[in-house]
């Protein structure tokens, strides 16, 4: 895990996941109380609430990012903007608006140039986010802290650490099996399975 120091301060654990290694995850979320929301273009100002795995199953091909929320931490509701597409005008949610959120980016396996290999995703979030109502930043709820803390440990007890360079990655057990038969990380694809899994420095 690690804190972006910046304008946009965020607690962000970074791992390296097949779809298969995200269902336990995903299982947790929904087991604390969290709906997930997907990043998607929608037809009208109102965004979709995952509460089921297998609609999560579903709605996962059309995207990797998903914000989710919980009665326990959430304030307000997410806000949404709008562009214009050759079909029309579509709708999307806006990051760190409202909610507050925790937000999780999918990993996956693709094919490319008669290779495979592994997308790098991560669990974040950020320390503040913006109150339109109040037209102020306001911290993040201790309870999204307390829920993203144990999400964090369902990802730690599930996966194994590795540091391929300065940053730490967690290495999903499926994304682990594929690296054993030869698929690459993203980011890394020089390193074989066997350097990745050598470096594996003492837990953050």
């Amino acid at each position: 895990m690690r804190a972006r120091c910046d304008d946009q301060t965020m607690a962000e654990l970074d791992f390296y996941f097949t779809e298969d290694d995200e269902l336990p995850i995903v299982t947790a979320g929904l087991d604390l109380g969290c709906t997930f929301v997907p990043d998607l273009h929608y037809p009208m100002a109102q965004y979709e609430r995952v509460t089921t795995l297998e609609h999560y199953k579903q709605l996962r091909s059309r995207t990797r990012l998903f914000f989710l929320l919980s009665q326990q931490f959430e304030r307000y509701p997410l806000e949404m903007d709008s562009i214009e597409k050759p079909g029309g005008t579509v709708y999307f949610v806006r990051q760190r608006v409202g909610g507050p959120t925790i937000d999780f980016m999918g990993g996956g396996l693709f094919d490319e140039s008669g290779s495979r290999f592994i997308r790098p995703g991560y669990l974040a979030y950020h320390s503040t986010y913006w109150n339109s109502k109040k037209r102020r930043m306001e911290k993040a709820p201790a309870e999204l802290v307390t829920t993203y803390q144990a999400l964090v440990k369902a990802i730690r007890k599930s996966a194994t650490r590795i540091k391929p360079g300065k940053r730490v990655y967690w290495l999903g057990d499926d994304a682990k099996r594929q690296l054993l038969t030869g698929v690459k990380l993203v980011g890394y694809e020089k390193y074989t399975a066997e350097d990745l899994l050598k470096r594996r420095a003492g837990h953050s």
